[in-house]
């Protein structure tokens, strides 16, 4: 799979937990936002959100369950722009917004 069609799930995805969870910003991040990605690399997603209210046990679940519909190699991050992390800081230098 090369970025684009990262980038295509990643909109797929996007659309299936907006209703939801009402993201800042999603980004594709990891190996496939480098062109890095081998056939057998998962899809690195980071859910920003301007802070998290609901329980982090709750809504990782879902974010899990909404990805598997969408393709079983996503793997879903939450990250919460009122508590930043080296990820967080990460995902900002190198991932791809969509």
């Amino acid at each position: 799979m090369d970025r684009q069609q990262a980038i295509e799930i990643v909109k797929r995805y996007k659309a299936e937990i907006e209703p939801w969870i009402n993201p800042t910003a999603v980004y594709l991040y990891g190996s496939h936002s480098r062109n890095e990605a081998r056939e057998d690399s998962d899809i690195d997603v980071a859910v920003v959100v301007s802070d998290l209210k609901a329980d982090w046990l709750v809504v990782m679940p879902q974010l899990w369950k909404a990805g598997w519909k969408v393709n079983s190699l996503i793997e879903p991050v939450l990250i919460s722009e009122a508590d930043p992390s080296p990820l967080y800081e990460v995902v900002m230098r190198d991932g791809v917004a969509v």
